[in-house]
């Protein structure tokens, strides 16, 4: 005889949403997708549905977005745009059924890592075309060119401390409560300059920014070993 599937009954979203979301995030997840995600999660974990599929899902709502803003006119960009903020809001289900359904691995954490750097790459590369496209300024792709790797570089240099990242230590904080990591900082300004028709300006913000985003990584890592760092 079939052993029965679990079936979960919740009625308390407050103490599902204790289960499910870390104890700090970004406003936007916060006060936005949080709110819609938790709402699908909570169906999802009765279905047969994994956090692995949740993240392939993801990442495929990230190139659809990506195929509509390189056609670069206004109209696409917003479909892009929705594409994308689905893709970022189903970023965080993946997690939610991990932790409610005790589901979470190495292999889950790592795939959702490697999936978040093609999201940034893919997304990168589809403004930089629809740019390109709408202004025919060829040196777009260098400045994207410079986008994607201080946002790959961003993510390396966190990924290889030799600590546990603390928590609470953010690339782009902004309050005590409120702080930003790398993806929700990527998708803020996604968000900001598409709607305002300036798509392009995130790749601007990046190639900048970026730079000094990782060199401040490095710093605080070698502030945080310099006490106790001892040679090889």
């Amino acid at each position: 005889m079939a052993k029965q599937k679990k079936k979960y009954n919740i009625k308390d979203m407050a103490e599902f949403k204790k289960i499910c979301v870390k104890e700090k995030e970004g406003p936007l997840s916060m006060y936005v997708t949080r709110k819609i995600s938790l709402r699908i999660t909570k169906h999802l974990v009765n279905t047969n549905v994994t956090p692995n599929h949740v993240t392939m899902f993801s990442t495929l709502l990230a190139i659809i977005a990506a195929v509509f803003y390189s056609f670069g006119s206004y109209e696409y960009v917003m479909i892009g745009l929705l594409f994308f903020f689905l893709a970022y809001m189903t970023d965080g289900i993946d997690g939610e059924i991990a932790r409610f359904k005790h589901m979470r691995t190495k292999f889950g954490a790592y795939f959702d890592g490697v999936t978040d750097a093609i999201k940034d790459i893919v997304i990168f590369a589809g403004i930089a075309i629809g740019s390109f496209r709408m202004t025919g300024d060829p040196y777009i792709f260098l400045i994207g060119f410079f986008a994607i790797s201080n946002v790959l570089m961003m993510n390396y240099v966190k990924a290889a401390r030799p600590y546990k990242s603390d928590p609470d230590e953010k690339e782009f904080k902004i309050s005590k409560k409120n702080h930003i990591g790398i993806l929700p900082a990527v998708t803020m300004t996604i968000i900001f300059c598409s709607l305002i028709n300036k798509a392009h300006f995130t790749l601007w913000f990046f190639a900048v920014v970026g730079i000094f985003v990782w060199l401040k990584q490095i710093s605080t890592t070698y502030k945080k070993l310099k006490k106790d760092d001892v040679p090889f």
